[in-house]
């Protein structure tokens, strides 16, 4: 009853400075961040596992990333979030970090509003996160093999695979979602 829906690639960066990207406002996240970034998260994600899976329709895919992000809000999950903010301080992206199970620093989630894409808005965050953690000689990612602009942006950026694992999916006789 197990499907293959993807394969997770692993990618570490070793702490080192990147490639200087254009100044950008990024801060810790704070609760009057909630709303914004779970909007953002059910909006900028259409390659993850959920997205992938024909059984998960595109508007629960979107809603497990807005409840995914939630989650930091309800300290539930990660260790910190970083967003990058507009002059206004309106959320354009955030970083949800973790840490993994040997300890080690992880992206969790990052997204980043559609409109601003591909201006080092991701890059920003990706840095912020090596000056808001200096023990942490290492950062850690996955991503789908399907996603090949997170992959490209990644290895632009010095990460470098290290991981693969299949992503496989069970559901119950006759389950569709929507």
């Amino acid at each position: 009853g197990f499907t293959l829906i993807d394969t997770l690639l692993t990618f570490e960066k070793v702490r080192e400075p990147l490639k200087p990207a254009p100044a950008r406002n990024v801060r810790a996240a704070v609760p009057l961040d909630e709303n914004p970034v779970c909007d953002l998260a059910g909006k900028c994600f259409s390659q993850s596992r959920f997205h992938r899976d024909p059984r998960i329709g595109n508007l629960l895919a979107n809603k497990i990333k807005t409840e995914w992000a939630r989650g930091f809000f309800k300290k539930s999950r990660g260790i910190g979030m970083l967003v990058a903010v507009d002059e206004q301080g309106k959320p354009l992206g955030f970083l949800l970090l973790l840490r993994d199970k040997e300890g080690r620093l992880a992206i969790d989630l990052i997204g980043v509003d559609r409109a601003h894409s591909g201006k080092g808005l991701g890059t920003a965050m990706i840095q912020a996160a090596f000056d808001e953690y200096p023990q942490a000689s290492v950062l850690r990612v996955g991503t789908q093999l399907a996603n090949q602009g997170s992959i490209r942006f990644y290895e632009k950026l010095g990460f470098r695979f290290c991981e693969a694992q299949h992503i496989f999916h069970r559901h119950g006789a006759g389950e569709v979602r929507p």
